[in-house]
């Protein structure tokens, strides 16, 4: 019998993050009450058409059985409709499903750097990108804001310095 809270979480209609074998974490929208033993029907955000990341890898809908319905966790599908965050701190909840779900938007978009507060991630794109033209090295090296400061030193420590005569 599935506690009061794993009814709640599972109820049609609502939202969990349910684990996946090679995103991390796949939006699922729980599309039929639990049964007794916890169980329930979900369907994948892009296939359902509702929010979520969608593309390759969603599985669709399928039978979520009572064991892996444990490991789901709760979500708010009006945070998978923001816009990725530069900064990881301003996520409107910061767990693991939702930190995994902003990197891979922004590296969809060929936004490597996220930062965490002070804390630098970047991601190896294994493809080149149009991030350290002229133009981008000029702005780095005039950075106004914080945040671009660290991307500035972040490039420049692991390209080491700009040639004399770049900019």
């Amino acid at each position: 019998m599935p506690s009061a809270y794993q009814a709640e979480r599972a109820a049609a209609g609502a939202w969990v993050w349910m684990p996946h074998p090679t995103r991390g974490f796949e939006a699922i929208r729980v599309v039929s009450p639990p049964a007794a033993d916890g169980s329930f029907t979900g369907e994948a955000a892009s296939a359902s058409g509702g929010p979520g990341p969608g593309g390759p890898g969603s599985s669709g809908r399928r039978r979520i059985d009572a064991a892996e319905a444990k490991r789901g966790l709760p979500l708010d599908p009006n945070h998978l409709q923001r816009p990725p965050a530069h900064d990881l701190v301003m996520l409107p909840s910061v767990d693991e499903p939702m930190i995994l779900h902003n990197l891979q938007k922004r590296f969809g978009g060929d936004e490597i750097y996220t930062s965490i507060g002070a804390i630098l991630v970047s991601i190896n794109p294994f493809k080149d990108l149009p991030l350290f033209t002229p133009a981008k090295i000029h702005e780095y090296s005039h950075a106004r804001h914080a945040r671009d400061g660290v991307l500035a030193e972040a490039h420049l420590a692991t390209t080491g310095p700009l040639p004399s005569g770049c900019l």
